[in-house]
């Protein structure tokens, strides 16, 4: 949540996510990280990014040039920014769509309850906005 200024912890706002357990009856935080199969270290299932370093710092590069174009052209900025979030949102969801391909073709239990861990909390971050 520290990347995303602005995004509350969905723990202090929200009285449910205090709770240690999924429906299932399973605690929802396990204390030991997950482990990626590919290189053997924890996994940062609960904070992994969203975009790469390098989208990231495109989209925030465009965002301020916009907000310094508000001066010059209020009107114009206002629909850059309405563009500018439509892309984001759409390269999200290539993200999602890509990373959901991946799971089809390698469906291992363990993958998919890491996949279901990262699905929670964007879905949590989102909702928290």
């Amino acid at each position: 949540m520290r990347d995303h200024p602005g995004l509350a912890d969905p723990r202090a706002t929200d009285p449910r996510a205090a709770d240690p357990r999924l429906s299932d009856g399973t605690p929802a935080h396990d204390p030991s990280p997950p482990v990626d199969q590919d290189t053997a270290r924890p996994a940062d299932v609960e904070g992994a990014p969203l975009f790469s370093e390098d989208e990231v710092a495109r989209f925030r590069e465009r965002w301020q040039a916009i907000q310094t174009g508000f001066v010059d052209d209020p009107r114009e900025a206002v629909r850059a920014a309405d563009k500018l979030v439509e892309q984001v949102l759409q390269a999200l969801a290539t993200t999602f769509t890509e990373h959901r391909r991946g799971l089809e073709a390698q469906a291992q239990t363990e993958d998919l309850r890491v996949a279901l861990r990262r699905y929670r909390s964007l879905f949590q971050r989102l909702l928290t906005a």
